[in-house]
């Protein structure tokens, strides 16, 4: 495949690459325990340690789905739209 140009076509803003969501419609108690569980979880010596640690991250932080995948969703309608005018 030599010879072949590769040019980017779209950049998005930076987002999430790791995070995992609580229902809101748990228990408190129980959405209490996994947010400080999450807290307390060290990345060294486990799997995301690799893709995390590299990067400056250590430990899980708290996001918002609204702001933190703003970009992903704002893709994801731009796509889909343009399949719906076909």
């Amino acid at each position: 495949m030599a010879g072949i140009a590769v040019g980017l076509i779209y950049s998005s803003k930076p987002f999430p690459q790791l995070c995992f969501g609580v229902p809101h419609n748990l228990p408190a108690d129980l959405q209490k325990l996994i947010e400080q569980t999450s807290e307390a979880f060290k990345f060294a010596g486990t799997s995301v340690e690799g893709i995390s640690v590299g990067r400056g991250r250590t430990k899980f932080i708290r996001v918002s789905y609204k702001t933190a995948w703003a970009p992903v969703r704002e893709v994801d309608q731009k796509l889909t739209h343009l399949f719906d005018e076909k």
